[in-house]
């Protein structure tokens, strides 16, 4: 791939985040959204960390399937538990990150 290529894809994802994120900050008004869209709009960013993270829960970087006393697969068990217990991302995110490295010191 050359480099006009390479920075012809970078200025083209550089125009289109400006153009996507300037539209809220240029509207004439306020923008309204119906409550039940904003309520699903606060689960986009745990739909999309799910979305990166499941994968990896799954499969290995070999193509294996990875068995549950992995520390990965029990990581995000502890991180769903501590969500699921304190509705708070940074209590999630300690518990899944604690477990994990507990989990890598043992092996």
């Amino acid at each position: 791939m050359s480099d006009a290529m390479i920075w012809l894809g970078l200025i083209g994802m550089m125009v289109m985040t400006l153009l996507t994120r300037s539209g809220i900050v240029v509207w004439p008004g306020p923008i309204h959204l119906p409550p039940r869209l904003q309520r699903a709009l606060r689960f986009a960013p745990m739909a999309a960390i799910a979305a990166v993270i499941l994968p990896s829960l799954i499969w290995s970087p070999q193509g294996d399937v990875i068995g549950l006393l992995d520390p990965r697969p029990l990581s995000a068990f502890a991180c769903l538990l501590g969500w699921w217990i304190s509705r708070q991302m940074s209590v999630c995110l300690t518990a899944g990150i604690a477990v994990y490295a507990l989990g890598m010191l043992a092996l």
